[in-house]
């Protein structure tokens, strides 16, 4: 599923690519992606709107229309957005929307497994819709040591599933997770509750390493995630951990262990992160 750094590299090509630009059409093939509007709803009530700018919020890309309304996308496991200046190229079949834009171009939704989702909110819908769902974004200025240090020690619960939740801070997944525990040596398992202050503030400081090193490589491509161009990024070159299980950590030189954690696949260092 792509995480922070993954989606706002895409944030910032779409602001490139289709901001200003109008919607001629809108195609949607799989009617789940838009529920609970129909697919012709969605597209009566977009076409003919300019995209007036195109922002994140966690792992949310948020397309904002000169009607008011505010596209919300969220790729899940699989989903990818690609955009072609002119005539797309064929696609293959799991093509889940088609924007099509009034100068030729189009933005292609393509999901290999079908969980993406795309809703159509008013502006004024927005803030209340991100709120139920999620906590502060992680490059939020508010997103602060004291602030990870006191929601780390309002809860009781494993440090890997408290870093996936993203009611309290939103943005880090799977890869981002591992990546920063393990820089901060840190075990996956540790309750949060337990965390000394200076262990929390390590914690905060990966967690911001791993995020911006992540958005300068342009994202991890370690399964279907690809560049709104097409192209791949370059964290998964950078990784020290995930994806890595039984390698020699990077630190101490032992073998990479694997365990779940809250039904999280989860690679770690056994030496480096008691």
């Amino acid at each position: 599923m792509p995480e922070l750094p993954e989606v706002e590299t895409i944030k910032g090509q779409l602001q490139k690519f289709i901001v200003g630009k109008k919607l001629a059409g809108l195609e949607v093939r799989f009617p789940r992606l838009v529920r609970p509007l129909s697919p012709s709803e969605a597209s009566q009530k977009t076409v003919g709107a300019k995209i007036v700018t195109v922002g994140r919020h966690g792992k949310y890309l948020l397309l904002s229309l000169d009607n008011g309304q505010v596209l919300v996308i969220h790729l899940r496991l699989t989903g990818q957005l690609h955009y072609f200046a002119s005539e797309a190229p064929p696609m293959g079949t799991r093509i889940a929307a088609i924007f099509a834009f009034a100068d030729g171009s189009s933005l292609f939704f393509t999901d290999l497994r079908g969980f993406g989702t795309m809703q159509l909110l008013a502006q004024a819908e927005l803030q209340a819709f991100l709120d139920e769902r999620t906590g502060i974004d992680c490059l939020d200025p508010r997103f602060t040591p004291d602030y990870f240090w006191q929601k780390s020690q309002k809860t009781k619960r494993a440090l890997k599933a408290f870093l996936l939740d993203q009611k309290h801070f939103t943005g880090v997944g799977n890869i981002y997770a591992d990546e920063a525990l393990h820089q901060a040596k840190l075990s996956p398992l540790k309750i949060t509750n337990t965390l000394k202050r200076d262990q929390s503030d390590r914690l905060h400081q990966a967690i911001m390493n791993k995020l911006r090193m992540g958005i300068k490589l342009g994202g991890a491509s370690v399964s279907d995630y690809e560049q709104v161009t097409g192209e791949k990024g370059t964290m998964q070159t950078a990784l020290k951990v995930y994806g890595r299980r039984g390698q020699p950590c990077g630190y101490c030189g032992a073998p990479l262990s694997y365990l779940k954690v809250g039904g999280r696949g989860t690679v770690y260092c056994p030496h480096c992160q008691p």
